[in-house]
């Protein structure tokens, strides 16, 4: 059975025009429209340069092109897997180096990771290391970010360097912001000034022109110093936000009538 988040990308990419040819049983599609043609990875309209896509994938790489760029963001450092070639000297030295500089409480988290998974909250230096560990035994790189409180993480989806859809995600009974399995909930940002969400706008477009993505989301954090990038999603997911309400599905399926828009025209 094909999930409802890609029939709906489908559906919008009909009501364009586009016929879906499947390769590949939910996972790889030719999309055809006026004598065009390209290939559809799973959810992804390839709208994104590999190297741009590459680099948003890596949380610390992610971080050093915005930190370069002059935009704030959370600080992540890579910690290579020590069973990897990249591996150089002892990892958790750089490890404690980081948590001593930036603790009590820090996040640590695959490189690469997607949708939550594998990531921790630790506050002390045995913990850290057990967790190092834990990941490496999983053949992952690791990323290490300073843990900020706060109760809402915001999602900014961009394309073609204008903010089209954004929301909050209100943590309920876990530190964390996912709304995988119901440890947040989404909220729309009518509760905030406009001016907050300019801001809010503003920063997400901002990063995603300085990490030359053109179909992105771009996860926001609001801290105690101001608003900062957590990390970006070259592979844009609204499965989740598409469930909420009648109009946040007809906000997703008009987003993508514009992706497809766009594919077909560059």
């Amino acid at each position: 059975m094909k999930r409802p988040f890609l029939s709906l990308i489908q559906e919008a990419g009909l009501s364009c025009g586009v016929q879906f040819t499947e390769i590949e049983e939910h996972i790889v599609y030719r999309a055809q429209k006026d004598g065009k043609t390209f290939l559809m990875y799973n959810v992804d309209l390839g709208l994104n340069n590999t190297s741009a896509a590459n680099i948003a994938n890596s949380k610390s790489l992610t971080y050093s092109v915005l930190a370069n760029a002059g935009l704030p963001c959370v600080e992540h450092t890579f910690l290579p897997n020590p069973n990897t070639a990249y591996s150089t000297g002892d990892t958790f030295v750089k490890a404690k180096q980081f948590f001593l500089a930036h603790g009590p409480q820090l996040v640590i988290k695959p490189d690469s990771g997607l949708q939550g998974k594998d990531v921790y909250k630790i506050d002390s230096l045995p913990q850290l290391k057990d967790r190092m560990s834990q990941l490496f035994a999983k053949q992952l790189d690791v990323s290490l970010s300073p843990y900020y409180e706060t109760n809402y993480e915001f999602r900014v989806v961009i394309l073609k360097g204008e903010a089209k859809l954004s929301f909050a995600k209100e943590k309920l009974r876990s530190w964390k912001h996912n709304l995988t399995g119901g440890q947040a909930k989404v909220r729309e940002l009518d509760f905030l000034p406009a001016t907050f969400v300019n801001e809010l706008h503003k920063l997400a477009i901002n990063a995603a022109n300085a990490l030359q993505l053109t179909f992105c989301s771009i996860d926001v954090l609001h801290t105690v110093t101001g608003l900062k990038v957590l990390e970006a999603n070259a592979s844009v997911f609204l499965s989740e936000y598409m469930k909420t309400s009648n109009a946040a599905k007809q906000q997703v399926f008009e987003l993508y009538q514009d992706a497809f828009t766009i594919k077909f025209n560059e």
